[in-house]
């Protein structure tokens, strides 16, 4: 009995550190794509900047998209962070 109750911790303990090492994974993976994504901020930001306002709205509408989709993705991976967190803890 007592090689067994030790066999079934350690499984529970690989599988603790499986979880643990694919949540470290999907973290690491979200915070690259937040970098991609403030990146891309950065860029529509400065594109916008360089433009010469002229009354294009169409232009300005689907740079205003853009920015609100990323902010949305930023809020999205926010929350997921947060479930992982509470899965962790």
């Amino acid at each position: 009995m007592n090689q067994d109750d030790d066999k079934n911790t350690l499984n529970r303990a690989d599988d603790f550190l499986q979880l643990f090492k694919k949540g470290a994974e999907f973290t690491q993976d979200l915070l690259k794509e937040n970098e991609r994504l403030r990146y891309r901020i950065i860029r529509l930001e400065e594109t916008l900047k360089e433009q010469v306002p002229s009354g294009d709205d169409r232009e300005s509408a689907e740079a205003a998209r853009l920015l609100k989709k990323i902010e949305e993705l930023e809020q999205e991976k926010e929350e997921i962070l947060g479930r992982i967190r509470r899965v962790e803890e």
